[in-house]
């Protein structure tokens, strides 16, 4: 009998029983490790005993269809408690259908497994995304990642180490164990189990019977008048994360505007007033606004004004006191996108939107450095962090508007950008994706945009945004075929194509020096860099032709006698401040029989020695 001999391997250890028998029941010949122990889990061989080393055992086969379920119940935003509450729903539940599970404690936070094996064929990967997101309006403790991923998602394996201490560990004296993992083995529940489950937990449900223990956002009151004018509570020290921004050097290339607004908004969110700011108006992060400040003052004191009214209208209370923590809003709507975006690779997979993806995490990323969900950004900007053409960036846009991933919220005017929103998941579609097991975490803005800004990435001179996705993917699941045709979306002859062409340039492994070597292979050296600088010889052209109309207009000015095409000064011998416009800097914009002269205006800025692209 199975029991019989699953008691006699539990004689040689109950890890080593428990790794034996999920190695027999994997839909695939390979498991996910954590060899380092950093979270960070790799495919490879199933291990011969356990050991030190966290092992996950994939859900679903090579075609997406779930043979094992894990529900995922994790302590971490509500507690154990609320933990245990879900878990006696769900055992009810299945035993009430006769679905033979095994319920293991996850670790030492508390968070519990329910395992069931599933017959063949499996559950398709769409039912097992919807039925995860149902059965998650039910049980808010229910992490639904894995479930949703059916390329990458894994849970640890009964037995295996967890990365804060112990070990998963089943609930049950061990002949209960034996005689539910004995039911599991001739009894698996059959495919149907995800309607009867589908009309368990309908996606009707209401609320969620657990409160979020986190607090609501509220809008604070502002007090005192013209630059005294701040939020009304007690001035505090800028937090240690926004002190450094206000004071170290930012990084070549870094955002100027998006590192002024966050010490902004830092500023007006801990009680700090316009004369405040003006006190640190020196300090690298404010470069930006101390540009504005000597330049256009108004301006400047317009951005201070919507910091001032965004940290009101999103301030939260410290408590009586003002002591408690501040609901991470922004965060946790990005985390959701990501976690669509992550999951939802036929959207990707189509042709053209590999550059929207890239789009889609850039104006995250912003967001996330403004810390907010509505940002002005024109598309040379937004492609430059994207690494794509400023004209794919605003047909991204439009793309990404048109299936409701963002808003436009307001068109551009003039000088003015126009202004996206991004749009939070509904919670039938996606709520829930604070992945706790393996590679079911979606990558975060930042670590998506570092792989996609090399030059080797860029599209008709480079390998292209198919062949960057391809790369990432790779390294994310393995470099199985169909595990990458699922995580993609791509056909088998696409993904076989480009493994081939990557593999011909030794690009399997991230390496700089490779990515390096290729670029220069495809003389794609250098593309960013030149396009960046393209973008800022268009900026302050624009600037130089509007300080030119600005100076015709003005009344009473003083005329210079001076070379036609130059500046009063010599911009190399002598440096200026910067609040010196454009027309002061190179002189009179050149003209052409009484027209505006653009192509020999832009040589002049082109060759002129003191621009540096430093954007």
């Amino acid at each position: 009998m199975f029991t019989q001999s699953f008691a006699t391997t539990r004689a040689a250890g109950p890890r080593t029983a428990m790794l034996d028998k999920w190695r027999q029941w994997s839909p695939r010949p390979t498991a996910r490790l954590d060899t380092t122990r950093t979270h960070r889990y790799r495919s490879g061989s199933w291990p011969h005993d356990i050991g030190d080393v966290p092992i996950a055992t994939y859900l679903a086969d090579r075609h997406g269809n779930y043979k094992l379920l894990a529900l995922d119940l994790d302590a971490g935003r509500l507690g154990a408690d609320a933990v245990r509450t879900d878990v006696n729903t769900v055992v009810r539940v299945l035993t009430d259908l006769g679905v033979a599970h095994l319920v293991v404690t996850s670790g030492p936070t508390g968070g519990q497994h329910i395992w069931i094996r599933i017959s063949e064929p499996g559950i398709p990967p769409h039912t097992m995304a919807q039925l995860a997101r149902q059965m998650r309006m039910h049980l808010p403790t229910l992490d639904i990642s894995p479930l949703a991923n059916a390329a990458t998602g894994a849970v640890r394996i009964p037995g295996s180490p967890h990365r804060e201490g112990g070990a998963a560990t089943p609930v049950g004296d061990p002949a209960y164990v034996d005689q539910q993992i004995a039911a599991m083995d001739t009894r698996p529940a059959p495919p149907e189990l995800a309607n009867w489950l589908s009309a368990l937990f309908p996606a009707t449900a209401e609320a969620p019977h657990h409160a979020d223990p986190r607090p609501a956002i509220g809008s604070m009151s502002l007090t005192g008048h013209g630059a005294a004018r701040r939020l009304s509570r007690a001035k505090v020290p800028l937090s240690r994360e926004s002190a450094a921004l206000l004071t170290e050097s930012l990084p070549r290339g870094a955002d100027r505007s998006a590192a002024a607004w966050t010490v902004l908004l830092a500023m007006a969110a801990s009680g700090w007033s316009w004369n405040d700011v003006l006190t640190q108006l020196n300090q690298p992060g404010l470069a930006r606004l101390r540009d504005d400040y000597h330049q256009r003052q108004p301006h400047a004191l317009n951005q201070w004004n919507k910091a001032l009214a965004m940290a009101a209208d999103t301030a939260w209370k410290r408590a009586d006191n003002e002591t408690t923590t501040a609901p991470a809003t922004v965060q946790t709507v990005i985390d959701a996108i990501s976690g669509k975006v992550h999951t939802q690779s036929h959207v990707w997979g189509r042709k053209g939107w590999a550059s929207a993806e890239r789009v889609l995490y850039a104006l995250m990323e912003l967001c996330l450095k403004a810390r907010t969900l509505t940002i002005d950004i024109d598309v040379r900007r937004l492609a430059e962090s994207a690494n794509v053409h400023y004209a794919t960036a605003a047909r991204a846009l439009h793309r990404l508007a048109a299936e409701g991933w963002i808003e436009r919220t307001a068109e551009s005017a003039g000088t003015k950008a126009a202004t996206w929103k991004l749009r939070a998941p509904g919670a039938a579609s996606s709520d829930c994706f604070t992945a706790t097991q393996v590679e079911s975490r979606p990558p975060s803005p930042t670590h998506r945009l570092r792989h996609c800004r090399h030059d080797v990435w860029v599209w008709r001179y480079g390998l292209g945004g198919v062949a960057e996705r391809i790369h990432f993917l790779r390294r994310v699941c393995g470099g199985d075929l169909p595990s990458l045709v699922i995580a993609t979306g791509y056909s088998p002859a696409t993904v076989s194509s480009w493994l081939r062409r990557l593999d011909s340039f030794n690009l399997a492994d991230s390496v700089d020096q490779a990515w390096d070597r290729t670029a220069s292979e495809l003389g794609c050296v250098g593309i960013m860099a030149a396009r960046t600088r393209a973008h800022l010889i268009d900026r302050l052209l624009h600037d130089w032709w509007n300080d030119e109309l600005a100076w015709r207009r003005k009344r009473g000015k003083r005329r210079y006698r001076q070379r036609k095409g130059t500046a009063r000064s010599d911009p190399e011998a002598l440096s200026l401040p910067i609040a010196v416009n454009a027309r002061t800097r190179y002189g009179k914009f050149p003209t052409q029989a009484g027209r505006a002269d653009y192509a020999t205006a832009r040589l002049q800025l082109t060759s002129s020695a003191s621009h540096k692209v430093v954007a």
